[in-house]
């Protein structure tokens, strides 16, 4: 572990010292300060009376999770990460097989803060659950006038198992999370044509740090960006973009498991332990498991077929915007 944490401070510090990575940065931080600037304009300039709506419709939301918070019993996933590794430090968890790494180690973080045991295993859900409602209804002002944007939010504020998960110490809030904000980078990204692409391989590293279930959004932001470009034409530097992206965000999220690689072995990576060779084999079992997140019944290929020929009726149909 000495010589994992050793070598990840001599990339960092390599990194640091290349003015290119800080050009990268500053680019990363007005990125951040974009979405903030969004979030700030669909907060303002309203009326007395969307003040009031707005304000209730959070309560409201807010006030739910707290009960569900209190009177949702402890599920057995939460115990089992705590456990197994949130109560064993952040060590433990960043080298050890387990399919809520990052969710996990900002659970250490409120533990070794002094925290209890729930809530260090939940708040982490019922903060990414917020800043949820806070994007939708950010992306929704910002296209949308303010009543359709309150409808969205009250949409998915009274959805029955977003507000579960939202109070579970589990990843699946977190990972929608990122995937929202990948949302966002991506098409601040296709609007300018620049800002955005930063925010964009940040949030799905960070997005597969979570899970590896991160890989059935990704693939469709991929897919998305491909129908964009066969809409906008073919250009050599809009295709050398798209594979670039792909490429970083692999780079990023294998280095953001390599201490689990190296410590673990490449078998933690798969499902159930299986080994690199059985991977064919157990393709149909990781299929089914997507089922978690389509929640289809295991028919995760048709939600795939059906999202493509949606794209393709999209942006043969559409204008540009």
């Amino acid at each position: 572990p000495v010589i994992i944490i050793i070598g990840l401070l001599l990339v960092l510090f390599f990194l640091w010292k290349n003015k290119r990575i800080i050009e990268t940065l500053n680019k990363l931080v007005s990125d951040l300060s974009w979405v903030a600037e969004i979030i700030g304009k669909a907060f303002s300039n309203l009326s007395t009376i969307q003040k009031g709506i707005l304000s209730t419709c959070f309560i409201s939301l807010i006030a739910i999770k707290i009960y569900l918070f209190i009177n949702v019993p402890y599920y057995a996933d939460e115990a089992f990460n705590f456990v197994y590794f949130v109560d064993k430090g952040f060590l433990h968890t960043t080298l050890y097989s387990n399919n809520h790494i990052l969710y996990n180690l900002i659970s250490v973080l409120w533990w070794k803060s002094g925290m209890g045991t729930v809530i260090s295993c939940r708040l982490t859900s019922m903060l990414s659950a917020l800043l949820i409602h806070i994007l939708l209804y950010t992306i929704a002002r910002h296209y949308f006038n303010f009543k359709t944007a309150v409808f969205i939010l009250v949409l998915t504020g009274i959805t029955f198992w977003f507000n579960i998960h939202s109070v579970l110490g589990t990843t699946y809030i977190l990972l929608t999370f990122f995937t929202l904000l990948s949302v966002v980078s991506l098409f601040h990204y296709f609007e300018s044509n620049d800002r955005g692409y930063y925010l964009f391989i940040l949030s799905c590293s960070l997005g597969f740090y979570c899970s590896k279930l991160f890989v059935i959004p990704f693939l469709s932001f991929i897919l998305l960006w491909v129908g964009v470009i066969l809409h906008r034409g073919l250009q050599q530097q809009r295709i050398i973009n798209i594979i670039k992206s792909t490429g970083l965000v692999l780079f990023f999220s294998g280095l953001l498991y390599l201490p689990m690689f190296l410590w673990s072995g490449w078998n933690a990576f798969f499902v159930s332990q299986a080994a690199p060779h059985e991977f064919v084999s157990k393709l149909p079992i990781l299929l089914e498991s997507f089922s978690v997140m389509t929640d289809v019944n295991s028919k995760s290929y048709l939600v795939i077929s059906g999202l493509l020929l949606l794209c393709i009726f999209i942006f043969r149909f559409s204008d540009d915007r």
